[in-house]
Formats: structure tokens, sequence, C-alpha cells
């Protein structure tokens, strides 16, 4: 079972996660509360244990800068959080990770075409002007059907107290969480942690 810990923005909490045994650690370079710039992301990943990949999060943004960011930082993987189109996603330099905002069934259509170009897909909950990260959960039934158009790590609204429900029900490759381990905005060392340890304490997963 794969853990991305997104939002990271300070040193102290991404090498804590990478401790705790976080695959994936997010770095948000699209407009949030979260945002760091690529000076920031590069001086954390500096820090960061080569083993653990490191994913550059962006919504419609120029894929030159994207891939430009991507080199300066050091970025194992892109995650394309808006409206960018399959040929945007071949533009990448390294592999990606497609956003899917769930508003019902009928927002699984949207992956059908991009099933060849990432190499897994994120799903997060559909707010109107939002990209992500709201902590708004959606129907794990969705996300389990979702399966059907690649890998999936799923996102919305995880918690350490729903994480291992939500795992049982949609039966993703990952997991993806960003304000479920925060207190006040930030992030939360024991929240991340346990959060990790109630993944990893799942049996055959």
């Amino acid at each position: 079972m794969i853990i991305k810990i997104c939002g990271l923005s300070d040193v102290t909490s991404a090498v804590f996660a990478a401790e705790q045994g976080a695959d994936l650690l997010g770095f948000v370079f699209a407009e949030s509360t979260r945002r760091v710039t690529p000076e920031q992301a590069r001086g954390i990943i500096d820090e960061i244990p080569s083993a653990v990949s490191k994913v550059g999060v962006f919504v419609n943004e120029d894929h030159s800068l994207i891939n430009e960011i991507t080199e300066f930082c050091g970025l194992d993987m892109v995650q394309l959080h808006g409206r960018e189109t399959p040929e945007q996603c071949r533009e990448i330099s390294v592999p990606v990770i497609k956003g899917i905002r769930i508003k019902d069934d009928n927002s699984l259509e949207d992956m059908a075409c991009f099933q060849d170009c990432v190499e897994m897909f994120v799903l997060d909950t559909y707010v109107p002007g939002a990209a992500g990260g709201t902590g708004k959960v959606f129907d794990w039934n969705t996300a389990l059907r979702g399966a059907a158009y690649g890998r999936i790590l799923l996102a919305g609204g995880l918690t350490p107290e729903n994480v291992c429900r939500a795992i049982g029900a949609a039966k993703p490759f990952g997991v993806d969480v960003s304000s479920g381990v925060e207190s006040c905005g930030k992030k939360d060392l024991h929240k991340i942690e346990a959060f990790i340890a109630s993944v990893r304490g799942l049996k055959n997963v």
C-alpha cells in the first residue's frame, strides 16, 4: 500500500514523514495555503532520502515551466490536478499522476483517455472552486470502480481514524493525505505518525 503525504512545506515534517515510512512526498506549486516556491522545495528535498519519491503538484501550468521546476528541485513525479489534457501529460519529463475530482460516477469517464499516458490517478473530492486538498470525503465505492482505469491513489478527507475503512471499501493502490494530518493548517507529526501506522498496521494490503 503506497502512502503519499502531500502539501509539505518544511524540512521537519518532510523528513519525519519519510522516516515513518511514507513512499511519496508531495509539494504544491499551485495556488494554495500549502504552496512552496521551487527554492523552498529544493531546500526540503535536499534533506529527504533518495529512496522516497518527491512529487510536484501543479494546476493548469505550462509544461515547460513544470519541466524546469522538476529538474531544478529534483522531482521524481508530477501530479497534474487541473484541466490538463493527455497531450500535455505526455510533455512532462517524469512520470505523471493525474488528479481526478470526483463528483459522481460520471467523473470516472474522464480517466479513460489518460490510461496510456499516466502512471496512476489520484481521486479527490469535487468541491466547486477548489483543485483539491479540501478534506472532503466522496463515495469510496466510486473509487473502487475507478480502478478499472488504472492504479488509484485515494484522497479526499482521509484521516488516521478513517483510512483503514477507506482502504477496505475502495481497495486502492495507495492513499494520499494532506489536511487529514494537519492541525491549525500545519502538518502535525503525531497525526502523520498515526496515519502511516494505521495503514501499515493493515494486513494483506
